[in-house]
């Protein structure tokens, strides 16, 4: 697998990548693409894998402090998807913050 990250313009001396991983197939019917589906952080995705990087620097002109990440109301950057197609043409929704599914 393989993914393209777009690092915002900030300056930070010692920055991690955190990747999570929650497993939406082990909850059942919930993790399905119309399903409740689950919640991380402290939520309930009880099976989650995480991955950090080892530290590292970003040589951006905004101090990290000063930084404010930009949001299309409570979803993310407004260039972020809400909805897309999984597996079997169903719709997986990616409207709430936090919230997992599967793709099929």
């Amino acid at each position: 697998y393989s993914i393209t990250l777009e690092i915002p313009d900030i300056s930070c001396e010692r920055c991690s990548l955190h990747l999570a991983n929650p497993m939406t197939d082990k909850i059942g019917y919930d993790g399905s693409p119309d399903g409740a589906g689950c919640t991380d952080p402290f939520g309930s995705c009880f099976s989650v894998y995480y991955s950090c990087t080892v530290p590292l620097r970003i040589s951006g002109s905004v101090p990290r402090e000063d930084y404010v990440c930009p949001q299309n109301g409570s979803t993310g950057p407004a260039d972020w998807p809400t909805q897309w197609i999984g597996d079997g043409g169903y719709a997986v929704d990616a409207s709430v913050p936090g919230g997992y599914r599967r793709e099929s």
